[in-house]
């Protein structure tokens, strides 16, 4: 899904592992993307990214998603 929204590159790091940026690829953990299910944050400061293979969620349970950028991403921290 994150490909479709633009600016966002997605990538597979080791080959199986997703790895999301906006704009570009760092690193495997993109420390500047705040990602949120249900207004509950999942991004995990131990790896310093959102573990995408591990989220506790299915593509049928997603209803709508939400890209907030500029100064208005503020709100979310």
């Amino acid at each position: 899904l994150m490909r479709l929204v633009p600016g966002f590159v997605v990538d597979y790091d080791s080959g199986h592992i997703p790895v999301t940026g906006y704009h570009l690829l760092h690193d495997r953990y993109v420390r500047h993307q705040q990602v949120l299910i249900d207004g509950r944050s999942v991004y995990t400061p131990l790896l310093g990214g959102v573990p995408w293979t591990d989220l506790p969620i299915t593509i049928d349970d997603i209803e709508r998603i939400e890209v907030v950028r500029g100064p208005n991403a503020a709100s979310y921290g």
